[in-house]
């Protein structure tokens, strides 16, 4: 049974807590604690390592601070190691760690890098592109463009779909669906909910009354200002981005939007400027490649105003759950 459907509860499959917090982002650690800097790969000194201009990495004695768009992401890491760092790896998720053998690795968004007495291993992607006995869905075919990221979620317990075996993809997705979708992701944290809402429109006999309760006391959603969640209405794909940037640890990252959008139609003026583009940042949205123009240009578009489909809606969370999930909660390995 989906986490859309009104008749019962879909208890997730995934029960191990990540502590999420929707505060202000604090500082990132302080390079100092990195040791001094050792190299700056930086893709106007070296156009030989990237494949665009918009990431760079600077390498410290003790750690690895990679950057994209204003966005900063820095783990604790081995100088030797952090310096085979190329822009396929991506942001650091993790800090390096130490095996029995001796051996070292560090997990990056696209990849587990290993490294061993001062010889680079090798690497692995943390999700491989398995194949499964049968597709999860028979409406998600594995031509499907976002086909893994769809398997992926089945697999960590966050949607099951429908009865009868179909996902839907392209069907939007409801803003307390939502919010069981980042409850699970979550891995359905311990909560008791209040026994008077903090919505004047969720009702506590509401299916995911627990789940919009959790995003509601988490900072990550707060409703209209007529004190309304509209539980029922199509979740936007701005307003998507403004909670997966509220759901995530600021600790581990800094970020500055720059003065340019990455995306034709979001405007600097826009509400939610600075989580779009923290999207764009992360690599949570790569966007639409959209033509304009009779000099047949190309641009990227964000689309804010469009709703949210379930097949988008499970691109953006694996992808947050690479870059900011529990890692205990990976099954897919």
């Amino acid at each position: 049974m989906d986490c859309l459907s009104r008749r019962s509860f879909l208890t997730a499959a995934i029960a191990v807590p990540l502590i999420a917090t929707a505060s202000a982002p604090s500082a990132l650690a302080q390079t100092s604690e990195f040791g001094d800097l050792v190299l700056e790969i930086n893709p106007e000194v070296d156009r030989r390592q990237f494949f665009t201009g918009e990431l760079s990495a600077k390498i410290y004695e003790n750690g690895i601070a990679v950057t994209r768009r204003g966005l900063t992401m820095a783990r604790k890491s081995k100088a030797a190691m952090a310096k085979l760092w190329r822009p396929s790896f991506g942001f650091p998720t993790d800090d390096i760690s130490y095996q029995s053998n001796g051996s070292y690795y560090q997990e990056f968004t696209g990849v587990t890098t290993y490294w061993s007495g001062g010889d680079f291993i090798g690497s692995e992607t943390i999700h491989p592109s398995a194949e499964w006995e049968t597709n999860t869905f028979k409406d998600v075919p594995e031509s499907h463009d976002l086909y893994r990221y769809v398997e992926i979620l089945s697999k960590l317990g966050v949607t099951n779909g429908w009865p009868d075996g179909t996902f839907r993809p392209q069907a939007p997705v409801l803003r307390d669906a939502f919010a069981a979708f980042c409850y699970r992701i979550n891995g359905s944290p311990a909560y008791t909910p209040p026994n008077a809402s903090p919505f004047k429109d969720v009702a506590r006999d509401n299916i995911f009354y627990k789940e919009i309760c959790w995003l509601h006391a988490q900072g990550i959603a707060n409703g209209w200002p007529d004190g309304t969640f509209r539980p029922l209405a199509p979740i936007l794909r701005d307003a998507m981005a403004a909670m997966l940037y509220r759901m995530t640890p600021k600790s581990v990252y800094s970020f500055t939007p720059l003065a340019e959008s990455g995306f034709r139609d979001v405007a600097k003026s826009s509400l939610f400027y600075r989580e779009i583009e923290w999207m764009r940042a992360t690599g949570i949205s790569t966007g639409w490649l959209t033509d304009f123009g009779e000099y047949e240009e190309w641009y990227v578009e964000y689309k804010p105003f469009a709703k949210a489909t379930r097949a988008e809606t499970a691109a953006f969370l694996v992808r947050w759950f690479d870059l900011f999930g529990d890692r205990r909660l990976n099954v897919i390995s």
